[in-house]
């Protein structure tokens, strides 16, 4: 965990949220908070499952299933 104002020290982390909140979109477009806890539930389920991370070349449900086989 980073000091308070001290962004740099935690990239990867930073990084997740500029990035879940730029796909993610306005929050305040919804009109219930169950409508925004789906949505979010959505697109933590598309960065996982869907989406490809430009470090790993693949999803990181795939990433992880190849590092399982390799290791077996």
């Amino acid at each position: 965990m980073s000091r308070k104002s001290s962004p740099w020290q935690n990239g990867r982390q930073e990084s997740l949220f500029s990035q879940f909140k730029l796909e993610l979109g306005n929050p305040n477009r919804f009109e219930t908070e169950n409508h925004l806890c789906e949505a979010i539930w959505r697109q933590i389920y598309y960065y996982n499952h869907k989406r490809i991370h430009t470090s790993l070349r693949v999803t990181p449900i795939q990433f992880h299933a190849l590092a399982a086989k390799s290791r077996a």
